[in-house]
């Protein structure tokens, strides 16, 4: 098949390029849908309820390719999802693939074969023991030693014992209708016209009479492309709004996965923009060591005491983050917003945020006891799912420390590419700022993350500014 076509509008002639080593790509060439593809992927995943733990389905079934093994890492979602079935095209998969990932669950393993219906609707699925575990459904081989079809036989060879799965758990007596979701998770590129999976696409989309109850998941828009026109071209039918695919599967499981009550006690997650997460592992927040990191879900599901902490804030105590969360939850006053707050939210971030700079900073001048780090606090938890935000711990820390474990957590999980987000650090009495930014841009710069603007042949630094968030005193 040729290469896919763009999709998007096309930019207004201007080229934003990121170094490659001898090389750079353009990155104006892509269009915004990043900016929502996490918030569409809570709402398609859920049925709109934002929150699995009351999501619209009841069940969930999964359609998978080959996988690659740095990819189970990122799938861990799938572990806590209700699947009722798992239709596994990878012959491997057993060995080294998404099967793998399932090696500590219950799961029943099956052939198509044994979808067939022969007898009482229901005693095959009891028999299956459909919705009480999870059945994987070996789809091309792997499993009885049964060989994998190739794409140019697996239609006349596999086909019509997989459409055998596919009406079985599409009927009304066996799955309430739009009560459960397919996934089709593009783990490896489909550009072959032939490709059972683009076959299987077509018997979900007939047997359930259309595209709402499917979602297609890609981690890359190249992978995309080729889907989506092999499915327009093929079929006539517009998948673009049934898909996820500005998302790395770390930010797919790190955002599924934070639509647990659970998962947002037991993890801690970072913003990747667009609505996306991804889960902060303790070892590296542990190796963060100069930075306290303010997360997503910061708070979510602890047990303190609520009365203790407003008396010392209201005693004159320093605030905490406990105190903007108790004023949060239902039949809680609001908390009172110092003088700034909305200008500096509305108005000051906006403004650095439009600027070229590596490192940006401003100051919060204030007398003595006056406020300006609950002010300074305050910013940062309104701004949590906006920015990755987090505290300097210590002054006295090595500047270049500092830097690297900044530039760290701005870099965390993007896989190489740009940033999405910046850091929005809060230094408390701190009189050697200028160091540390000149350390950040240093660092930056000698870490290939920086861009060329085509137009003027500028060397600009990457559009993702450090912010820093200083609090001094001011005389008198």
């Amino acid at each position: 098949m040729p290469e896919p076509k763009a999709t998007g509008k096309k930019n207004d002639g201007k080229s934003f390029f990121i170094r490659d080593g001898s090389s750079s790509k353009n990155l104006i060439t892509s269009d915004s849908s990043k900016d929502v593809q996490g918030s569409k992927l809570c709402e398609m995943i859920t049925g709109g309820t934002q929150s699995l733990d009351r999501s619209y389905f009841a069940w969930y079934i999964v359609v998978a390719n080959k996988s690659h093994p740095v990819q189970l890492e990122n799938l861990g979602f799938l572990l806590h999802m209700d699947l009722v079935a798992v239709l596994d095209f990878d012959p491997e998969s057993a060995e080294n693939g998404l099967n793998k990932l399932f090696k500590e669950r219950k799961i029943n393993l099956h052939s198509p074969a044994q979808y067939k219906i022969t007898g009482a609707v229901e005693d095959i699925a009891n028999k299956l023991k459909l919705t009480k575990n999870t059945s994987w459904v070996f789809c091309n081989g792997g499993i009885n030693e049964e060989n994998p079809s190739d794409a140019d036989n697996w239609s006349i060879e596999k086909g019509s014992s997989v459409r055998d799965v596919v009406s079985f758990l599409c009927r009304k007596d066996v799955l309430p209708h739009k009560k459960f979701l397919t996934i089709f998770l593009l783990l490896s590129q489909v550009s072959d016209g032939k490709d059972p999976l683009l076959e299987t696409f077509n018997m979900f989309l007939q047997e359930l009479k259309g595209r709402n109850q499917i979602l297609c998941i890609s981690d890359n828009k190249t992978s995309y492309n080729y889907w989506k026109q092999l499915i327009e071209g093929r079929y006539g039918v517009d998948i673009s709004t049934r898909c996820i695919y500005e998302l790395s599967f770390a930010e797919v499981n790190g955002t599924v996965l934070s639509l647990w009550s659970k998962n947002r006690i037991s993890s801690r997650f970072l913003p990747c923009g667009g609505g996306s997460n991804v889960v902060l592992s303790k070892k590296t927040e542990d190796s963060l060591e100069t930075l306290s990191v303010l997360c997503v879900n910061q708070c979510d599901g602890g047990n303190e005491d609520k009365q203790k902490h407003e008396e010392i804030f209201y005693k004159g105590g320093k605030v905490s983050w406990w105190n903007f969360y108790f004023s949060e939850q239902p039949g809680s006053m609001p908390f009172i917003k110092r003088d700034k707050f909305d200008y500096i939210v509305s108005t000051i971030i906006p403004d650095i945020c439009s600027r070229k700079r590596v490192c940006e900073f401003f100051s919060i001048f204030h007398l003595p006891g006056c406020g300006g780090t609950t002010l300074t606090m305050h910013v940062l938890w309104t701004l949590k799912d906006k920015f990755r935000c987090a505290v300097l711990k210590d002054v006295t820390d090595d500047y270049t420390t500092i830097a690297e474990h900044v530039v760290q957590l701005l870099t965390y999980e993007t896989k190489g590419q740009p940033p999405q987000l910046p850091v929005l650090l809060m230094i408390d009495d701190f009189q050697d700022i200028y160091m540390t930014k000149a350390d950040i841009t240093n660092l930056l710069l000698t870490t290939d993350l920086f861009y060329e603007y085509a137009l003027g042949k500028q060397k600009l630094v990457q559009d993702v500014h450090n912010m820093l968030v200083k609090r001094q005193y001011s005389a008198g």
